[in-house]
């Protein structure tokens, strides 16, 4: 919707890889406030993007998408 833009925290301080191998798997993680989740559950659109000079981006998540994804959250 209009509310602020959350920023994901990625990968924070976990260890994946080994003197053996390197990973390719990388987490994302978004800290939605209780409004957020309110708003997602009741159908309010959900944009994710890119917020760089370089390469801006944005896309709306498809409703059913994004109704998916609400489902999943917690307060």
């Amino acid at each position: 919707g209009d509310g602020a833009k959350v920023y994901a925290t990625a990968n924070e301080d976990l260890q994946r890889s080994t003197d053996e191998k390197a990973a390719a798997v990388h987490f994302m993680r978004f800290e939605l406030s209780a409004n957020d989740i309110a708003g997602a559950r009741a159908g309010t659109a959900i944009r994710m993007g890119i917020d760089h000079d370089a390469l801006p981006y944005a896309v709306e998540v498809p409703a059913s998408l994004a109704a998916s994804l609400a489902q999943d959250l917690t307060v």
